[in-house]
């Protein structure tokens, strides 16, 4: 079974585990671990979007278009319109175009986390 490593206290443990019952279950020290990241990161996403969105406000305050630092650099992007294509109506209605203009991609493996 593979193991992770708790960065707080250096232990080791598996990630999967059997329960009483002998089914594989993610092991409660995990889950807890990946809730509490997943907690941080929604707390930091909503700070750096509340940061940008005063630092947009205080460009189009100004009339700044872009910041240069020796950290980082920050370009306005102007409101547009973006144009994009109805798949959904285009199969309903011309399901010959949408088969013919199909592409398949090659999608990785991955794990998608949801907190309740």
């Amino acid at each position: 079974m593979a193991g992770i490593i708790n960065r707080e206290t250096g232990e080791v443990f598996e990630i999967i585990k059997k329960n009483e019952n002998g089914d594989l279950v993610v092991a409660k020290q995990a889950c807890d671990m990946i809730s509490a990241c997943e907690r941080q990161m929604k707390q930091i996403k909503k700070q750096y979007d509340e940061y940008k969105q005063a630092l947009l406000e205080a460009m189009e305050q100004n009339g700044i278009t872009k910041i240069d630092t020796d950290d980082f650099v920050v370009s306005y992007v102007a409101p547009t319109e973006r144009i994009t294509l109805d798949s959904k109506k285009v199969e309903a209605e011309h399901p010959e175009v949408y088969k013919a203009c199909m592409k398949v991609s090659d999608v990785k493996a991955s794990v998608r986390v949801r907190l309740r």
